[in-house]
């Protein structure tokens, strides 16, 4: 044990580690002996490990890679994780091989549509595709078929990126192996269809939601990646300095809260994080969701079917004769169920639901729209939040810099004042960024605004009211964020040029 602890520390971030470099090892080595070569020199390689190798193992090592081996210790779950991401890589790549050789679909096209789900190549490089998206914390992953080849793509913090790309013998084996697993009909070719997978690996338990859709090429599927182990934030962790706020809004007995933003902005997590929040023995909460996405024990949890007559509507003046206390509304579509949800909090129910706008006050202008009266929409609202998310500058590689003109002119700055942005690193897969951050918008109403709703008078009118009672803006706080350096000008810029 002396001897592991007098070897030299590695951190591996700190080494372009390239993919190439591993073109020619054996990764079942690398696995079996849960080592991590980080170094190639022309006489020696250079090793990463977490635990004491025996003598005989470095010898073998000698021997398998026919170099000098000079150990490093390194910490645990960067070694793991990096054997974990490069070696799903090669053995993604094997399986390509293995199925372009192969001809597997031609020549097993029947056993294979017979739900042969162990088809070997299939297997392996799907599972590969899968965990490393997961390893990345993607949100979803899309596989794209084109005339020559097929791109695997992955969102992560909300940009897409290139995981990887298949030749088109493989796309076929990965479309079937993943409507298999979703219990989608891998027959019917030319119509979208929905599925769903429940997936496990060592660490934690996911969901995803699959959809088909047939282009010109063949069939796009995007897997929509739901974290359920991985604890969706706490409503302290989301919310931050606007808790109080915002809580102040959750408390209230009757009346509705709308949550406001486009697709993408967060909104289901801080909705779920807000009915966990709520969630007690002494509380009825009944959820109507498209579809359920996070299971939470003690709520009662209903999912749409539009097919079956089971909508947002039907399903809202249905759970009015349950006895609820606090009723979540997914979101708020059209005239019936905006009618309805209005309707339920102004006879005692307390309403949570998102709704697309693009700021708080134009909530009020939507539900308008919806053929919601004024003096309805006064009485029951009691708030609305409007959310984005930004990126946050990947602590492993942030820097300051001297802002631009430009820059001190828009966050007004001092002439002192630095910002900061992220070089790129192996961490944060060159990007600059890791994470998200949200950032809220808060409309909490009052006599004074409930009356000048019910004179329905123009958002402009609603909006000038509460800038002279000091309301902070989307942007005013997503420039907040960038003097603080938690995220960048150009993250700003995007929040800015959204509203």
């Amino acid at each position: 044990m002396d001897e592991y602890n007098a070897l030299k520390d590695v951190d591996l971030d700190e080494y372009e580690i390239s993919e190439s470099d591993f073109n020619n090892i054996d990764m079942n080595v690398i696995c079996k002996y849960e080592i991590f070569p980080f170094c190639f020199k022309s006489n020696s390689i250079h090793i990463a490990t977490y635990k004491e190798l025996s003598l005989n193992i470095v010898k073998d090592l000698t021997f398998i890679f026919k170099k000098e081996v000079i150990i490093f210790k390194g910490e645990k779950s960067q070694i793991k994780s990096y054997i974990n991401m490069y070696s799903n890589i090669k053995f993604g790549e094997k399986a390509i091989r293995d199925i372009k050789n192969e001809r597997a679909l031609k020549d097993n096209r029947a056993a294979y549509e017979n739900n042969e789900e162990n088809y070997a190549p299939a297997v392996s490089l799907t599972d590969s595709i899968i965990k490393l998206a997961l390893i990345r914390l993607a949100s979803d992953i899309h596989i794209e078929p084109f005339e020559n080849v097929v791109y695997i793509r992955i969102r992560v913090d909300g940009i897409l990126s290139e995981l990887m790309k298949i030749p088109r013998e493989a796309y076929e084996a990965v479309l079937i192996r993943f409507k298999i697993m979703a219990k989608m009909n891998i027959t019917i070719k030319k119509l979208p269809q929905d599925g769903r997978i429940k997936y496990k690996n060592e660490e934690n338990n996911y969901d995803f939601r699959v959809s088909s859709m047939p282009t010109l090429f063949g069939e796009k599927l995007v897997i929509r990646i739901l974290y359920k182990d991985k604890s969706f934030f706490t409503f302290e962790e989301i919310t931050e300095n606007k808790s109080k706020q915002i809580m102040k809004l959750l408390k209230k007995s009757h009346g509705i809260t709308l949550l406001c933003g486009p697709t993408g902005s967060g909104k289901t997590t801080t909705l779920y994080s807000m009915i966990k929040k709520l969630n007690s023995i002494e509380q009825n909460i009944i959820t109507i969701e498209d579809p359920v996405e996070i299971v939470i024990d003690r709520i009662n949890q209903i999912s749409v079917n539009d097919k079956s007559g089971l909508t947002f509507a039907n399903c809202l003046r249905n759970v009015l004769r349950q006895d609820p206390d606090v009723i979540m509304v997914g979101e708020i579509r059209d005239e019936e169920t905006a009618e309805i949800a209005i309707r339920a909090a102004i006879t005692g129910h307390f309403v949570l639901s998102t709704l697309h706008t693009n700021d708080t006050f134009s909530a009020v202008s939507r539900l308008s729209d919806m053929k919601v009266q004024k003096y309805l929409i006064g009485d029951a609202l009691n708030g609305v939040i409007s959310q984005r998310l930004v990126r946050k500058i990947c602590c492993n590689c942030k820097h300051e810099y001297k802002p631009s003109n430009y820059e001190r002119e828009i966050l007004k700055l001092k002439a002192e004042d630095k910002l900061y942005k992220g070089e790129g690193c192996s961490k944060c897969n060159f990007t600059g960024y890791s994470g998200r951050k949200a950032i809220f918008e808060i409309m909490e109403l009052d006599d004074d605004s409930k009356e000048i709703i019910y004179k329905e008078k123009a958002s402009t009118e609603l909006k000038n009211y509460f800038l002279s009672k000091g309301m902070k803006l989307l942007e005013d706080n997503a420039a907040e964020l960038v003097k603080k350096g938690e995220t960048t000008f150009t993250e700003f810029i995007k929040i800015k040029d959204s509203l």
